[in-house]
Formats: structure tokens, sequence, C-alpha cells
């Protein structure tokens, strides 16, 4: 382009000069474009320290082509702190970064045209537990059926236990979960004890960092029931092969059912079984099914060397 250029003095505005001038450009024809084929950020890696996150670093790999790049057809690579690079264009590359939760800013920039850019912003997660807990100790203790032996339903046992931990908050405690409830919260290095059912099931308890939810350990226990026999509160006799049928299940051969008796909510004596410990009711009377409902149930029985007669009592549900 041709530009004219006119000279004139400050206070004679009739006195002037002009010169055109024009230079070609000195640049390519076409202005240099990055693109990035591809850009994946990997995993989190804690390079075998999980309880130090300062350490923790994931790969980003990318694939960076141009459009009229500079001489050397190279581009490098920073993050706002370091520099990375140079490297070849249309071949993968990848770079560490710390996984810290920062978003990182990565400048791809061509070596000899430092305007010619394109920006991404990568991000990952830490993948260390700031803590890990440990046991000083852990021991369950037996069933204590509380006095009633004729009913499994109140049976318990005390699990007892000593967490520490390293790397806790300033206020470091933690809490105890079975699944239902959850227990605490507990200081660290003391001995703490939870009560849990004596019923023959697994409890998987979950030790947790009331500061650190990742912080946590597991421990699974169990107990069997220490009552002379267990009684079902509900049964469902609808022919599907489960709970089909009413009866009592003995701990051990320490125990005589003299009787078994069924009343339904008027009163009335629905089922009767005596001398009988592998007894079963169908839910069935005068050879009809009865409706759903709850009942009740009365059972006399001795224990092995004690003539003394028992009672026990309760409500059963039976459901259609």
């Amino acid at each position: 382009v041709d530009y004219t250029l006119v000279f004139s003095d400050t206070e004679f505005d009739y006195c002037s000069a002009q010169q055109v001038v024009s230079q070609q450009s000195c640049s390519s024809a076409s202005p240099c474009v990055l693109a990035i084929a591809g850009l994946t950020i990997g995993d989190c890696n804690d390079n075998g320290t999980s309880d130090d996150a300062s350490d923790d670093t994931y790969i980003v790999t990318f694939n960076v082509s141009a459009t009229n790049p500079g001489a050397s057809a190279t581009y490098s690579v920073s993050d706002g702190t370091q520099t990375f690079g140079p490297f070849a264009y249309n071949v993968e590359q990848d770079i560490t970064l710390p996984a810290d939760g920062v978003d990182y800013t990565l400048v791809f920039s061509d070596t000899e045209l430092s305007d010619c850019q394109i920006e991404k912003n990568v991000v990952q997660q830490s993948c260390s537990t700031p803590c890990a807990l440990s046991f000083n100790n852990f021991s369950i203790g037996g069933c204590n059926n509380h006095g009633t032996t004729d009913d499994s339903s109140d049976d318990t046992y005390w699990v007892l236990f000593n967490v520490t931990t390293t790397n806790p908050d300033v206020n470091a405690t933690y809490s105890v979960s079975d699944g239902t409830e959850t227990y605490g919260p507990f200081a660290y290095r003391k001995n703490q004890q939870i009560s849990l059912p004596a019923n023959g099931l697994n409890y998987d308890l979950v030790f947790t960092d009331d500061a650190f939810s990742r912080c946590s350990s597991r421990q699974t226990v169990r107990q069997d029931g220490c009552s002379d026999f267990f009684v079902p509160n509900v049964f469902s006799p609808n022919g599907d092969g489960k709970n089909d049928f009413f009866q009592i299940y003995l701990r051990d051969d320490n125990v005589k059912i003299l009787s078994c008796r069924l009343f339904n909510r008027w009163g009335n004596m629905i089922y009767i079984s005596e001398n009988n410990n592998l007894f079963r009711w169908n839910g069935r009377y005068k050879d009809k099914n009865l409706e759903a409902g709850v009942y009740v149930y009365s059972i006399e029985y001795q224990t092995i060397g004690d003539e003394t007669i028992k009672i026990a009592k309760g409500d059963l549900t039976l459901i259609r």
C-alpha cells in the first residue's frame, strides 16, 4: 500500500510538502495456527505413598499440529510455572503435572513464532489419603443374653478397639458405622467399645476419620446368640419356600419344648403342639388358611437338669 506523508509547518499550514512511501510485508503469506488433535488427562498416581499427597501426579498426553509453523517446526508447553519441550509437531507427547486439584492453563507456543499459541485447561484431584488408620487393639466379647434365656432379640456382644492414625487433623476424632448405625465420635489411641446384636450376622464395621472421609479402615465381626432358643416374630406361609412355617429354633439340646399354643386376637386357641421340639405351623386352622394379622404364642419349656416349667410369650405376625 502507498502511503502519502504530508509534512506541514506548525504556524504556516500553507507551508507543506508531500512524500509517497510503501513497503512489502516481511511475514509469511498465511499466519501460523496451532491445533490439538487429542488431549488426554490421565489418572492420579500416588507414587507409592498413599498417605502423602505432596507427590501425587498425573500425565497429560497431547498431539499438536501447526499450519505455517516456525523454521524448526517445534513448540513448547508452559503451565505458568515451568516450560516443557521443545516438542515436534504431529507426534504424541506427554508431560507430568501435580495432582493437587489446581486448574492449570497449558499454553502451547511455536518455538520461533511466540504469538502462535493455543491454550487448554487441565485439572486432577489428589489420590492420596491424608491419613491412615490402624488398630492398636481389636477384640470381640462373648454373647450376653441379659438374663432372658428365652428371648434372643436382646442378645448382644461388645466390640473393643483402640485406633491410631497418621497425619490426623488437629482435633482428630473418628466414627464407626455398622451399616445401619453410626457410633462416636471417638478419640484416637484410647480403648473404645460398642455393643452389637448377637444374631449370627456379619457386621462390616467401617472406621472413618471425621475430618478426612477417605481415611478409613474396615473390620468384619459376628457373634452367635446365646439364649436357649429363638422365636421368630413374623412368617409368610405363601408356598414360596421361604419362611413358610412358624417354628422354634433351639440353640442346643439343653431345651425341651413342652407345648406351644397359638391364639388369635380374640383369645381363641388356633394351634397346639405338645412335647415336640420340631413342630412347624403352616398358618392353617381347621384346614383353612388364616388371614394375615398378629397372633400370640405361649411356649412352655424346660432346660435339662431343671424341672421348673418356664413360659415364653410374644406376638407373631402372619403375612400373606
